[in-house]
């Protein structure tokens, strides 16, 4: 079973997805974002470029969150993905 999200910061919520299935991953951050307030945040660390998160979150909530690079590999990638407000 994954490991529950860890806080980072008032509103910023950071998970490690590296080792988990994305059986796993995907609705852990369907529930994240989910519980995410507008100007919230989540980072998403992983082992390689999470830009399958990214498709997820285009086709659940078009238009409505940020994405930026914190950390661009080759080892470690970390995403701050944001929900824009007014939603």
């Amino acid at each position: 079973m994954p490991a529950p999200l860890a806080e980072d910061g008032p509103r910023v919520r950071s998970v490690d997805i590296g080792n988990i299935p994305p059986s796993f991953w995907k609705a852990m951050i369907a529930g994240a974002v989910g519980e995410m307030r507008s100007g919230g945040a989540l980072e998403l660390v992983a082992e390689e470029d999470p830009i399958d998160v990214w498709h997820l979150l285009e086709a659940m909530l078009p238009g409505r969150f940020t994405w930026s690079y914190a950390e661009n590999g080759p080892a470690r990638w970390r995403v701050r993905v944001g929900l824009r407000c007014g939603y």
